[in-house]
This record gives C-alpha cells, sequence and structure tokens, in this order.
C-alpha cells in the first residue's frame, strides 16, 4: 500500500502477538534539500511513534470490548515501542506475562494450564455454583490459597475436598462442605479440554488502525520537522 507520504512505503509485519510498522524513505530522499533530508528520519520516526501510540489504544480498546470487564492487569496488557532515526519501526505487542493467557483469545484453541491449576495438578478447572467470584468474574487470589491450604492439611473434617464424591452422579472437582457438613457444593469443576474461539483480533485491529492514520500521522510529522528545521 502506498500512502501519500512522500513515497514512503509503509510495511506491516503482524505476528502472534505483535504487530510492526516500517517505512523505507532512502528511495525519496534525492527529492529535498540538505536540511529537508536531514529531518525525514526524525520527521518518520515521530510519526510511526505516534501511530504506534493509536494502534495501542485500539487495542487496548478491543479488549475491553472483547472481554466481560477484564481486570486492570489485562486492561494493561498492550505495550508499544517508539522508532528512532536510526530505526525506522514502531512496534505494538502484548506484555510477556499478560501474553501467557491472551495468546490463546488471540489464537484460539486450547489454552494454557493457569497456575492455580498445575498446582491442583487435574486439568483445567471451571468456576461452578459454590464458588464466590469477585467483580471480575474470578477466584480471589485469597480463596484459592485457602482451598489448597485446607486440601494439603491433615485434618479429619475438612471444608474442601477434590474428588469425585462417592455415591453421587457428580464430576470430580473441588467441593466445600455447608450447612454443618450436611452437604457439599462445586467450586472448581475439572475438565479435560477446553476450546476457546477466537475473541481478541489483535492482527485485524492492529493493520486497521494503521492504515487508516498512517498518511495523516506522517504528513503531522513532516511539517512538524520542518517548522524546526534549521
Amino acid at each position: 500500500m502506498r500512502a501519500g507520504v512522500v513515497g514512503c512505503q509503509p510495511a506491516f509485519f503482524l505476528g502472534e502477538c505483535m504487530a510492526t510498522v516500517s517505512v523505507d524513505i532512502g528511495s525519496v530522499l534525492r527529492a529535498f534539500n540538505d536540511a529537508q533530508e536531514r529531518q525525514m528520519p526524525f520527521a518518520a520516526a515521530r510519526g510511526l511513534t505516534r501511530l504506534a501510540g493509536l494502534v495501542r489504544d485500539a487495542e487496548t480498546a478491543a479488549i475491553v470490548q472483547a472481554f466481560d470487564n477484564p481486570v486492570p492487569f489485562t486492561r494493561s496488557a498492550i505495550g508499544s515501542s517508539a522508532a528512532t532515526k536510526a530505526l525506522l519501526e514502531a512496534t505494538v505487542f502484548i506484555k510477556d506475562r499478560q501474553a501467557a493467557y491472551l495468546r490463546t483469545e488471540v489464537e484460539g484453541g486450547r489454552r494454557d494450564l493457569k497456575t492455580f491449576e498445575r498446582l491442583f495438578g487435574k486439568g483445567i478447572a471451571v468456576p461452578s455454583v459454590g464458588a464466590k467470584l469477585n467483580q471480575y468474574g474470578n477466584l480471589t487470589r485469597g480463596t484459592i490459597k485457602k482451598i489448597a491450604a485446607e486440601l494439603n492439611s491433615s485434618g479429619e473434617f475438612k471444608r474442601y475436598f477434590m474428588g469425585k464424591p462417592r455415591g453421587h452422579d457428580l464430576p470430580e472437582a473441588i467441593y466445600a462442605r455447608v450447612d454443618g457438613n450436611r452437604r457439599i457444593v462445586p467450586l472448581l469443576v475439572f475438565v479435560n479440554d477446553a476450546q476457546y474461539r477466537k475473541r481478541l483480533a489483535f492482527s485485524e485491529v492492529a493493520e486497521h488502525t494503521a492504515r487508516a492514520n498512517f498518511e495523516r500521522e506522517m504528513l503531522l510529522a513532516w511539517r512538524d520537522a520542518l517548522t524546526t528545521a534549521r
């Protein structure tokens, strides 16, 4: 795609959790005088950096739209790196810690086990009717620690137990004894597999936003560069 920015050609590199926009200005520098030529790399770097900021904001908005009340940690998942005069390339990416669980939302398929699921060693755990969830729809870290501590204790009458209750047609899960130990309710049910559909259109959002704003941001950056040229 050619944008109307003095012949600059933007290139888009869309990976699993990273999008990069770069320009090659070598073919257009001959059209300018020495002062303008010196400003061109500065203008391109500034335009690409501002463009990366727009893509980053668009990706953050896409996360808020794709997920039901995402936690602040997830809403802050998107980062960006600035272009420089030496490297006319700006990158927008999902940060490593968030990418560990958002990758499945970008690609679809089976997700990796969460830390607490590896702790219990029974596979993917799905919250059930007895689970008290926080405002973001998750078990709190404190609740998970409390359950884990009691499961690992040696008490005879534990509030929580893990397994498939004998004499009941119930799934393998972590259960809580309630009502004075008269009945049990499932907190987390273990499943062998959980297939996720693609929910976060990371690459599509990045490319659409970059292409829609590339020309404007480069023109603005070029105008700013010319006003400061000496």
